[in-house]
């Protein structure tokens, strides 16, 4: 389609159409449609499941704080210094939780930091789309609305601003998340800082691994 006044022509997005468009001032393209991606539902791969940690030790009450906080359209961050044990204890609470969610629980890929991002992954989880397909954000509340999981986000990048709009997209999950620090507020979260192991569990530790 040229355009008055300079060189070169202009992509218009016409989305699913097949057959004559005129745009413009008379200008007359055609349309040849755009390839439908197959999209097949799938059950999420063990790959994507959280495993109990071998040789976890108790941490009862951290566990029944987060599993009664663990609610659709809520998330529970937890916290505290490296090497405290957030990673095992985020995958011993979801495992204890996911028999909670009709879909289980479910281990987002690291580093996301964007509502888009994780909604994608959760929605590569449950479809196959041949060719790939990134769905508009529209498109994705469709395909994951009825979606019922508990997602685990160890050292998540996920920033308050995300919330929102991940929950728009995922109105029936629950996030369990994992960082250094506390950086999420507001209704949808709560915070559980992990501090030093008790008494018999450090010393039970040592016993296991004495040097």
């Amino acid at each position: 389609m040229d355009v008055p006044g300079k060189l070169g022509s202009v992509a218009v997005e016409v989305g699913n159409n097949f057959g004559t468009l005129v745009v413009g001032n008379h200008n007359v393209i055609q349309v040849q449609g755009a390839v439908q991606p197959l999209i097949e539902a799938q059950t999420p791969d063990e790959v994507h499941r959280p495993a109990e940690p071998e040789g976890f030790l108790d941490r009862r009450a951290e566990t029944l704080r987060a599993a009664a906080a663990l609610t659709p359209g809520r998330v529970v961050e937890v916290s505290g210094p490296r090497a405290i044990g957030k990673t095992f204890f985020i995958q011993h609470a979801a495992v204890a939780a996911s028999g909670d969610f009709r879909d289980g629980a479910l281990t987002v890929p690291p580093g996301l930091t964007g509502a888009q991002d994780v909604a994608q992954s959760v929605f590569e989880m449950f479809y196959r789309a041949t060719p790939d397909l990134v769905p508009s954000p529209t498109r994705l509340r469709e395909y994951l609305a009825g979606k019922q999981a508990l997602l685990v986000l160890d050292d998540s990048a996920l920033t308050p601003v995300a919330l929102k709009p991940l929950f728009d997209a995922l109105r029936q999950c629950a996030l369990l998340v994992a960082g250094d620090a506390a950086t999420l507020d507001g209704d949808a979260a709560a915070s559980l800082k992990l501090g030093g192991l008790p008494v018999d569990d450090a010393l039970a530790l040592m016993e296991r691994h004495p040097e």
